[in-house]
């Protein structure tokens, strides 16, 4: 099922969170860009795709996606 997936374009803005220490293998966008016909924000916090999550790295991820959530907040 997979393999057979073909992925929509979408009209959104995307904000992308991703941990510094990331996989070579994978591009800067990770391949959203192709996907969305907004504006694609990509912040870097500490950490790696685990440890990005740990209590230690919260507030830089909160200080990420704190300002998208309080858009959402005001309305």
């Amino acid at each position: 099922a997979g393999d057979r997936y073909e992925m929509k374009t979408y009209p959104v803005d995307v904000l992308l969170v991703k941990a510094d220490h990331v996989w070579p293998s994978q591009p800067w966008d990770y391949h959203w860009e192709q996907y969305i016909d907004g504006d694609l924000t990509v912040v870097t916090t500490p950490g790696d795709h685990h440890s990005m999550f740990f209590p230690q790295n919260a507030p830089s991820l909160g200080a990420a996606i704190g300002p998208v959530l309080d858009r959402y907040d005001e309305q």
